[in-house]
């Protein structure tokens, strides 16, 4: 053998082992940060099932835990040959990122954004029967309920942090009515306690409830999505009788951002066929989803706008409780310990949520009192946005002239922020 040619095999044999080190070897792993039987969990085994003939044998590992930051950890610090990938959510990469303190991972720098699922309304469900015993058909029914029985009716969610918990906290928020929270390791236990009358509603992914729905157990009293939703046509928004309520949620498939952009882009095609062949599609609309195209650029850029919609909470919230006062009542503040410290000493964690009208949130049911100026607070301006015009200031009234020293109150979108 010539000399050129040894050279040359053994040129082959290095790229070839560079590249085997750099692509992952192990079986695709598809981790879901919740227990079995939710949405995400059968949204994962579609598209598994889908995906193997072009991926090879691909599994479902569930890893639940801290409102599914556990299991997207897990991903993001996985070795480049693990071959992990994560059916990540709104809560995981946009809502407790900004909730909890000394979070583990950065959800747009340790993950390469592969493929969006579905984004799906929640919708509000309550026992059938027992709705009818207390004679809740409709959301005002309910309203006037929680208004008549302050304190006395608990919401379940699929945990702490979870889109459930921050709708159902909103639409206190919204209608002025007090509730008690009892959280659950996932949606499908929370349903589970709704039926057993345990709790007296929920927020839940309209994929997950809509059998029991269907089946005449629950009795949905509305979407949480400004439109009504295809499967449930009959059932109307929220919105339309609590003005400024507006929640959606979207999951989809995250990479580490170790991946090679080769694989990405291949295990993103292979998703993608799987989730829009007619099996798919099929699997999909019984679970009240219609599949996306969103994939790796266009999928990050929506994460990034997702994420930025709750940037509010950590940096925001001392500035901000010098405007809020004393608890009200102290004894609902979990930061105070029931105590009703004083501004500034002990802040509590303001959380304010994106759609308009829905700033005056509070996280983790802290129990604010918050004063008229942060009740109607709107959305915050995104920064890509030119300054809002804003009405000019009246003149002052000369002598003998009447006149008004004051500018007109701004509405809607031209309504500064006065945290800003």
């Amino acid at each position: 053998m010539s000399l050129r040619s040894t050279l040359f095999s053994v040129g082959l044999t290095c790229v070839a082992t560079f590249a085997m080190a750099q692509s992952p070897s192990a079986p695709l792993t598809i981790v879901v940060p919740y227990p079995a039987g939710g949405p995400l969990d059968t949204s994962a085994r579609i598209v598994a099932e889908g995906a193997a003939a072009q991926l090879g044998s691909i599994t479902v590992e569930n890893k639940p835990g801290a409102g599914g930051s556990t299991g997207a950890d897990q991903v993001a610090k996985s070795p480049k040959t693990s071959n992990q990938v994560l059916m990540g959510a709104v809560a995981t990469h946009a809502v407790n990122p900004w909730l909890y303190k000394n979070f583990p991972y950065n959800p747009l720098k340790d993950f390469k954004p592969i493929a969006l699922i579905a984004r799906t309304p929640n919708v509000l469900v309550v026992n059938a029967q027992q709705a009818a015993t207390l004679g809740i058909k409709t959301t005002p029914d309910l309203v006037a309920y929680l208004k008549k029985n302050p304190d006395q009716a608990k919401y379940g969610s699929g945990g702490n942090g979870s889109i459930g918990h921050i709708s159902a906290e909103m639409f206190k928020s919204l209608t002025n009515t007090k509730m008690g929270h009892t959280p659950f390791q996932g949606s499908k236990p929370a349903l589970a306690a709704l039926e057993s009358g345990q709790v007296l509603m929920v927020f839940d992914n309209l994929a997950s409830a809509l059998p029991q729905i269907q089946s005449g157990k629950l009795l949905a009293l509305g979407v949480t999505t400004l439109s009504r939703n295809g499967a449930l046509p009959n059932v109307p928004s929220i919105n339309d009788s609590v003005q400024g309520f507006n929640v959606s949620t979207w999951f989809g498939l995250f990479a580490p951002a170790s991946l090679p952009d080769a694989d990405a882009r291949r295990y993103a095609n292979a998703f993608s066929a799987a989730m829009h062949s007619p099996a798919g599609k099929e699997k999909f609309k019984k679970m009240g989803i219609t599949p996306e195209e969103l994939t790796l650029d266009g999928f990050a850029q929506f994460v990034r706008s997702e994420n930025s919609k709750y940037e509010f909470g950590p940096q925001r919230s001392r500035s901000i409780s010098s405007r809020v006062g004393w608890c009200a009542p102290p004894s609902r503040c979990a930061d105070h310990g029931g105590k009703g410290e004083k501004n500034g000493t002990s802040p509590c964690r303001l959380w304010p949520i994106h759609p308009p009208t829905a700033w005056r949130l509070l996280a983790c049911q802290r129990g604010l009192h918050l004063p008229a100026g942060l009740r109607e607070l709107h959305r915050r301006r995104p920064r890509h946005l030119p300054p809002p015009v804003r009405a000019p200031a009246r003149p002052a009234a000369g002598p003998g002239q009447p006149g008004v020293h004051r500018r007109p109150a701004l509405t809607g979108r031209e309504r500064p922020h006065p945290a800003f």
